[in-house]
């Protein structure tokens, strides 16, 4: 049965008695049962005017934006169940190249400190931290040419505290 929303007169299918919401402005409404239907209503549904912008009064307030949601009362993330997985390929892969090169020097320079090649360490560890100072930040590993560095420096200090200690004794 066709039956007219009272709201806006938009013409809706339903059985008489039943309940239906218009489908144009989604009002709900009873089908009549005696009629087959309700005429239209003569007049034009009533339309909101345009927004316009107008310039607040003294009296009237502007508008005030909504407040933010604190984080506390935020809704925590949804995180995935079960197996997620390897992260895709080249996940992270800016991160290793970011900074130039190592130095080979000073990477040798942390190796022969730490095998107590003392001379050999304090050496290419000196060599190393100037290579790197002379690359304007084309090349890194300025900390490892240091360790190597203090680790020689320690090893030739330890080195001759024994040779003075045997020589006295």
């Amino acid at each position: 049965m066709r039956a007219f929303c009272p709201n806006c007169g938009t013409p809706n299918d339903g059985l008489p008695g039943g309940r239906i919401t218009c489908t144009a402005c989604t009002a709900s409404f009873e089908v009549p049962r005696e009629e087959l239907g309700a005429p239209p209503p003569s007049q034009p549904p009533v339309q909101a005017p345009p927004l316009a912008w107008t310039q607040p009064s003294a009296q009237q307030q502007p508008p005030v934006a909504p407040a933010p949601i604190p984080p506390e009362l935020r809704a925590p993330p949804i995180m995935p169940q079960g197996y997620v997985g390897p992260p895709p390929t080249g996940f992270g892969a800016g991160l290793a190249n970011s900074g130039g090169t190592t130095n080979p020097l000073a990477i040798v320079s942390l190796v022969a400190g730490l095998l107590c090649c003392s001379p050999v360490a304090l050496i290419t560890g000196f060599l190393g931290y100037q290579q790197i100072t002379q690359s304007n930040g084309a090349q890194k590993g300025q900390g490892l040419a240091i360790a190597g560095m203090v680790l020689g420096a320690i090893g030739i200090l330890f080195g001759l505290c024994s040779v003075l200690s045997r020589a006295v004794h």
